[in-house]
């Protein structure tokens, strides 16, 4: 299932790399720089913005080369299990005579015999390949070959869940600057409206219908507002960044967003049912419980370190001179070769294998209760972020309706005050109240975007 993700993912990928008619049309302009750290294009979207953060982000790359070293380590494992060859050769010229002497007559019972001295060549050469095949290695190689073979399903699982974090900070990043963008526009027109009315009440001081207090009231509000409108300026710039950085970009690059803050209806199963289907497809518990094989591996291996090694091996050797005069005599003198069996076997070890399985139970018994504390984790998390996405659906549909009935107010309140029928002070409570209700509407729906991409990923849905 997950390597099917992983390729989808990657089908998903490149598709949008070749969409750039798309892009085009929506404005979205994106070309990388050569060293992968900036843009030239300002503009983003959701969707590009999160294929950037595949390329880019440095956390996300990460998990990609360890999962390319856990596979890499899987493939060294299977190919412990054939034969291994080595070559050696060597060339001798010697500049001073060899010689051999060999007593013939005393090798035939002749006393008295003189030695005869026979040369040697002083020019030669030789070669020798060697190859071993283990035939059995006391389960080790089986069983590192297991090993392996789960790491590199948990290094696959694991980009999974890298995916799955980046797709959330890039979501929190990107709908949290488009929110604080929002967020400023809102105070700098809510500035311009406490302007404005601060206007309508100097024309009305000068009339003598609004009292020195009224006007006091007024000024002191456009010079609170201010302050707020420079703070969330800073805000979005610190948002900006944050969202150049979670992509994975120079962090001085300067870009630009588009997009709404858009909730979706969806359709979700009862608590229980939730829960059921985070236990049955959480990858982190999926990857808890390889652990826990891992570790039972571990336990019969070091229960049965000491078992016997058998390997089969074999020697050809090749062996000539460049003398003429001093050849070798014979072909056995020139080729030979060798084939056995070994066996090794540390039958004795002063007991090291009592301890070493005794650690390797406790981390069995660890990964279980591990696993077990995991499924309760899990759970909890499944209700915290169902109750949250419940939560803030609700108050998107409550802030909503009171920032329309706010605004209403407020447009009530300034054509009341206008007619001489409200008070300055009842005009400036109604715009507060309107600026309040359209940030925390604003709120209400970067609070719902956020809890739904939490809601999926806490019950190990795949983006």
């Amino acid at each position: 299932m997950i390597k099917r993700f992983l390729f989808w993912m990657e089908i998903g990928t490149l598709l949008l790399a070749l969409a750039g008619g798309v892009a085009a049309e929506t404005g979205t302009t994106l070309t990388a720089s050569p060293d992968g750290t900036s843009l030239t294009g300002q503009t983003l979207e959701f969707e590009p913005a999160l294929v950037l953060a595949r390329q880019s982000n440095k956390n996300y790359l990460m998990e990609l080369e360890r999962k390319r070293a856990a596979d890499a380590k899987w493939w060294q494992a299977a190919l412990m299990f054939g034969p291994t060859a080595s070559l050696q050769g060597g060339y001798i010229l010697e500049n001073k005579p060899m010689t051999m002497s060999i007593d013939f007559g005393s090798a035939l019972g002749m006393p008295g015999s003189t030695p005869e001295e026979i040369p040697l060549s002083t020019n030669y050469y030789s070669g020798q390949v060697s190859v071993a095949q283990p035939l059995f290695a006391g389960f080790k190689l089986t069983n590192s070959f297991r090993l392996a073979g789960l790491q590199s399903e948990n290094a696959l699982a694991t980009v999974a869940l890298a995916y799955g974090q980046l797709y959330q900070d890039v979501t929190q990043a990107f709908y949290g600057l488009m929110m604080s963008q929002k967020l400023l526009s809102v105070m700098e027109q809510s500035l311009a409206q406490m302007q404005e009315h601060l206007n309508e009440v100097k024309i009305r001081y000068r009339e003598g219908s609004a009292s020195n207090y009224d006007l006091l009231r007024s000024e002191v509000q456009v010079a609170n507002q201010q302050p707020a409108v420079l703070k969330m300026r800073n805000a979005v710039v610190l948002a900006r960044r944050n969202l150049v950085i979670t992509l994975g970009m120079n962090p001085e690059t300067l870009i630009s967003i588009q997009g709404d803050l858009k909730t979706k209806a969806e359709k979700w199963p009862a608590l229980d049912d939730l829960q059921k289907q985070a236990r049955a497809r959480r990858l982190e518990l999926k990857n808890m419980e390889r652990a826990g094989r891992m570790a039972e591996i571990g336990q019969f291996m070091a229960t049965w370190n000491n078992l016997p090694n058998v390997a089969l091996t074999g020697n050809w050797t090749y062996y000539d001179t460049l003398d003429e005069t001093y050849p070798p005599e014979g072909k056995n003198l020139k080729h030979s070769w060798q084939i056995g069996v070994g066996v090794s076997w540390t039958f004795w070890d002063n007991l090291m294998a009592w301890p070493k399985a005794e650690e390797a139970g406790a981390k069995v018994r660890e990964a279980e209760w591990g696993r077990q504390a995991m499924v309760n984790g899990i759970r909890l998390e499944v209700e915290a972020a169902y109750l949250a996405l419940m939560t803030s659906q609700e108050m998107v549909k409550a802030q909503q309706k009171n920032a329309e009935l706010a605004e209403q107010g407020y447009r009530i309140a300034e054509q009341r005050y206008a007619n001489g029928m409200m008070t300055n002070i009842e005009v400036m409570d109604a715009q507060l109240a309107w600026n309040q209700a359209q940030s925390n509407y604003l709120q209400a729906q970067y609070d719902e975007v956020v809890a739904r991409v939490k809601l999926h990923r806490a019950v190990g849905d795949t983006f």
